[in-house]
């Protein structure tokens, strides 16, 4: 098996985005898309662990949370948003299938 999937996210080699592939070969492009795929979750669990932070802040401060757990609810709503940003389908740069070429093209 590749050992790829047993490196860290930092340690491995990128692959190429879909701006630096020819779209109509398939490997290049399911390479392209699984990094997409991977670039996103990591996004993902990095959103949950700044929440979880907030939530320990929240359950270590109770009374003056609002005032004491600002910083981490700034860094959490900022990483949420940009997160939020790039969501799975619904904006122009959120979604790998913009980057499919139609069949009729091949």
């Amino acid at each position: 098996m590749s050992d790829k999937y047993f490196k860290r996210y930092t340690e491995r080699q990128r692959s190429p985005s879909f701006e630096e592939i020819d779209r109509k070969d398939p490997v290049a492009f399911t390479e392209a898309r699984e990094q997409w795929v991977l670039d996103r979750l990591v996004e993902l669990e990095t959103v949950k662990i700044y929440r979880e932070r907030v939530a320990e802040c929240y359950k270590k401060e109770e009374v003056n949370a609002r005032q004491n757990c600002r910083k981490e609810v700034a860094v959490y709503w900022k990483a949420f948003q940009a997160y939020k940003a790039k969501a799975w389908g619904y904006t122009p740069d959120g979604n790998w299938s913009k980057w499919k070429v139609p069949v009729d093209q091949l």
